[in-house]
């Protein structure tokens, strides 16, 4: 009698195991975020498939100076990748910044070649090298530039990615813009197919900066330097207020969209949208369109 209620336990069990890998089979789980992997500069790594033909790559990321000037001080001004015994090196055109600190990680996806983040730091925070690469033919190339976010729209940008989930990656950005100064803002881009968009025009403003007697002010009040428009829609649709010189506002929204830049204004009781200003060069105080802005 014991060893048919044994048997019978056993059977059970049995049938439980087949009926699991079945719905196992049948539903196959996928991964719930991307891997992220900080890298060592000048290590070897050997276990990762980076140029996605299934197998596992030599891969190496070092940090290193092409200029006699800058060595065994500490500063570089190129990015050496190597994979499988082919060197590339990352570095600026018609420029010899130098930087001091090199964060490199991998981005490991569900059944996708890694993508390689780069964030090469110089002095006072920027960043000449920086941005998110993927490998393809034979070497890698920029997916997303960060220096370049933004068109002419601002002086300099920094990205740092802050977050990953799926197939999603977060990039929070540092922005010193022509229109509302340094700012910090967060986007969200798309990995598919092997390209990486920005999952909507919109970027989520965390903070800007303000200026009193020459402080940064913890009020986030804008105050117009000269008259400047805004429109019901972004680009158009008719006037919705303008700002006089002295009036004040205060910023609600981001949007990057076509290559062009509009931020969404709440003046009083009424919102309109203005056109980003566009300089190449310095912006100087009397073209400035808030007067209480630094530009840093």
């Amino acid at each position: 009698m014991a060893r048919s209620k044994c048997n019978f336990q056993l059977s059970l069990i049995l049938i439980m195991l087949i009926l699991g890998l079945g719905l196992i089979k049948t539903h196959p789980i996928s991964a719930a975020s991307s891997i992220p992997v900080d890298l060592k500069t000048g290590y070897a790594y050997t276990y990762y498939d980076v140029t996605g033909d299934g197998r596992k790559d030599n891969f190496t990321v070092k940090a290193v100076s092409l200029d006699t000037y800058y060595t065994g001080d500490g500063y570089y001004n190129a990015v050496y990748l190597c994979v499988n015994g082919k060197g590339q090196y990352i570095k600026l055109k018609n420029m010899q910044m130098p930087f001091f600190s090199l964060k490199a990680r991998l981005y490991i996806f569900d059944n996708a070649r890694p993508l390689l983040y780069l964030s090469a730091t110089s002095d006072n925070d920027h960043k000449f090298i920086n941005g998110i690469l993927r490998y393809k033919n034979g070497r890698w190339k920029y997916l997303l530039d960060m220096t370049k976010a933004f068109g002419d729209y601002k002086d300099y940008a920094r990205g740092e990615v802050i977050d990953n989930s799926g197939n999603n990656l977060k990039v929070r950005y540092e922005v010193m813009c022509w229109t509302i100064g340094f700012c910090r803002l967060d986007y969200t881009y798309i990995y598919k197919n092997g390209v990486l968009k920005p999952a909507s025009s919109y970027g989520k403003i965390i903070d800007y900066r303000t200026m009193y007697n020459g402080m940064y002010n913890g009020d986030r009040t804008l105050v117009a330097n000269k008259s400047i428009r805004a429109y019901k829609k972004c680009g158009g649709g008719g006037t919705s207020f303008v700002l006089r010189k002295g009036n004040k506002a205060v910023v609600q929204k981001w949007r990057y969209t076509g290559g062009r830049l509009y931020i969404r204004l709440k003046c009083g009781s009424k919102t309109g949208w203005i056109n980003g200003q566009k300089q190449k060069n310095f912006v100087s105080s009397k073209q400035q369109w808030f007067s209480n802005l630094l530009y840093v």
